[in-house]
């Protein structure tokens, strides 16, 4: 039950260390299961399990990053520096969620990706946002003309909005690091954020809910894919098309080994169309015959929502960037990626003075 409630924020092949302490009735417990009293047994051990894992499922899936600011009303002042490390919580937020309002459906490949129906969130859409022009200078403006807008730019540059509010501890983005990080601002000092793996982790637990809806969207592909199959990827292309409707694949064979993709997951970019689908069919494969439980579907998800992630070097705007940090501070477990790295970490002011060793 624990290994299970760790599954999705452990990296690599840790493994929890635990010491589990649980108190119920003497009845419910067999005292009699092993002649030497080597081990007892609970009568009713199922619901003992799904209490534990439950318990830990829920715990695990609140981001704490709003402990930030807990952690300060409950002391009255900053608590003092400590080794940085990811912090996060449950966040409570104004947004209109549209998800539970609309129902998936078929999209045109070309058009943008809805919220809501994709499960892609407003980082889908940051392609949208509208860039800033560079000014350009009129030749006919005069010198003084010149000077003056460059001296008005220069006093708008360097006046330094607030810093955001206590309900969004990720706080404001402020620049972008090899295409790789984003580094923040907020009222303690210093956050940085792996925007791959924190998309990732966005993508994949709206994904996770989607399917388990039944409501993953789809895009219908301008010409289908044709895609030749191994012997195992055509069995399980077989065996489980039903599934594979579910996670948004729609396809038919077109000759013994090839198949026509024709609708693939609205999230997704046709050019990772292809290979996304022959590792979808190797994965169901491991799992022919088994029933499309967590164990078999989550790695599935897991896979299309790396491939749907914004990757390393895109370049985003500073409003894109906040978007990605709202949607870390109200997604679920968004301290680790699907493959337990962790997203993002922070440094205190108490932390940057020691390094540059200031008030020492």
């Amino acid at each position: 039950a624990i290994k299970q409630a760790y599954a999705d924020v452990l990296y690599g092949k840790r493994h929890p260390v635990f010491l589990l302490h649980i108190e119920l009735a003497p009845e419910q417990v067999d005292v009699n299961a092993h002649p030497a009293k080597q081990e007892v047994r609970f009568r009713q051990g199922r619901l003992v399990h799904d209490f534990i894992y439950s318990s830990l499922h829920h715990a695990l899936a609140q981001p704490k990053s709003h402990e930030i600011v807990a952690n300060k009303h409950l002391s009255g002042s900053p608590k003092p520096a400590e080794k940085a490390a990811p912090q996060t919580q449950a966040m409570r937020y104004g947004f209109n969620d549209t998800a539970n309002n609309k129902t998936a459906g078929k999209i045109n490949s070309s058009a943008p990706f809805p919220a809501s129906r994709s499960g892609a969130g407003s980082l889908a859409e940051y392609q949208l946002l509208p860039r800033a022009a560079a000014p350009v200078a009129n030749p006919s403006d005069n010198d003084d003309n010149r000077l003056g807008a460059n001296t008005a730019n220069a006093l708008e540059a360097t006046t330094t909005p607030p810093l955001p509010d206590e309900d969004r501890p990720l706080g404001r983005a402020v620049a972008q690091i090899h295409g790789i990080y984003i580094l923040a601002e907020n009222r303690d000092g210093l956050v940085i954020v792996d925007m791959h793996a924190a998309h990732e982790r966005i993508v994949y637990e709206r994904m996770k809910t989607a399917f388990h809806d039944s409501r993953i969207a789809t895009q219908t592909l301008l010409v289908p894919l044709s895609i030749e199959l191994s012997i195992e990827q055509i069995e399980a292309a077989e065996s489980e098309i039903s599934t594979l409707n579910r996670l948004g694949f729609v396809l038919d064979f077109t000759s013994p080994s090839y198949i026509a993709l024709r609708e693939i997951p609205a999230i997704l970019s046709n050019r990772h169309a292809e290979q996304l689908a022959l590792d979808v069919l190797d994965q169901l494969a491991q799992f022919q015959g088994k029933a499309a439980s967590e164990t078999a579907i989550n790695p599935i998800l897991g896979t299309m929502a790396c491939h749907a992630a914004v990757r390393a070097n895109h370049k985003l705007s500073l409003a894109e960037m906040d978007a990605l940090l709202r949607d870390m501070e109200r997604t679920e477990r968004s301290d680790q990626c699907n493959h337990g790295r962790p997203t993002w970490t922070r440094l205190t002011i108490p932390q940057l003075d020691a390094l540059f060793l200031r008030g020492q």
